[in-house]
């Protein structure tokens, strides 16, 4: 008789201990797929560039307080299961350059997998837009600049003075530093960015198994989320920024 007893506590305690657990998870209404992967129209790509505020360093402990919190819950619980696991959108998909990730939106393809960036806000608002099946690339690096790193192509090069000072500071470091690995620094970011663009797009069937490709991609928009290294250039800050305007004018018409 006491082997039931104690059993019926066992079950009685394991009852509440649920009970207590359930109420810790969101009330969701996306346990099944609302999101299921579009089937007509191109895929709309769309390049989400930058530098670290791009990339995403939002902790994904944060998401889970506000998913978890009372006052915050209705606005973010949709992306946790009544299980307790991350969301994925299915009808937008994620590449980027942090790690060469790819797959279904969903928290952490921020600069790491536990971090989150602009691509999660960004791509849930596309998707609930947009009919078509969503690309989102992101090409993003901490550190850079337009001044520099992201310069365009139509944009001009340093003065052949600054090169030079550039030149001999940096061979104080490494004798065999040559004036094109200089110049060479120049627009890398921007260049990669490209390279990287289309080399997702050309391969697109071994990224996201999903993809049709007699369906096809066409780009949707191009979104930029940088200027920290640009304005805490001390060169730039004394005139007032007027050069960096004309390098980011530039680098959109390019």
């Amino acid at each position: 008789m006491r082997c039931f007893q104690r059993l019926w506590v066992l079950v009685t305690l394991g009852v509440l201990f649920a009970g207590v657990v359930a109420a810790n998870v969101p009330e969701s209404a996306f346990n099944k797929d609302p999101w299921p992967a579009a089937k007509e129209g191109p895929v709309k790509v769309f390049i989400l560039a930058g530098q670290s505020n791009m990339q995403g360093h939002a902790a994904l402990r944060t998401l889970e307080y506000l998913i978890y919190n009372a006052e915050t819950a209705a606005e973010y619980q949709q992306w946790k299961d009544r299980d307790g696991r991350w969301v994925e959108r299915r009808d937008v998909w994620v590449w980027t350059t942090d790690g060469n990730r790819s797959g279904n939106l969903k928290p952490g393809f921020g600069a790491s997998e536990m971090k989150m960036g602009p691509e999660l806000g960004f791509g849930w608002v596309m998707g609930e837009h947009l009919s078509e099946q969503v690309l989102l690339i992101k090409t993003c690096w901490g550190g850079r600049s337009v001044r520099r790193d992201f310069l365009p192509p139509s944009a001009e090069m340093p003065p052949a003075g600054q090169l030079a000072k550039e030149l001999e500071n940096a061979r104080k470091k490494d004798a065999n530093v040559t004036m094109a690995d200089i110049k060479s620094r120049y627009g890398k970011a921007y260049r990669d960015m490209i390279a990287h663009v289309n080399d997702v797009l050309e391969r697109l069937k071994e990224h996201f198994p999903a993809y049709d490709e007699k369906r096809g991609y066409e780009l949707a928009g191009f979104v930029w989320f940088q200027g920290w290294n640009d304005m805490v250039d001390g060169q730039q800050r004394e005139e007032k920024y007027a050069a960096y305007m004309v390098r980011l004018g530039q680098l959109i018409d390019d």
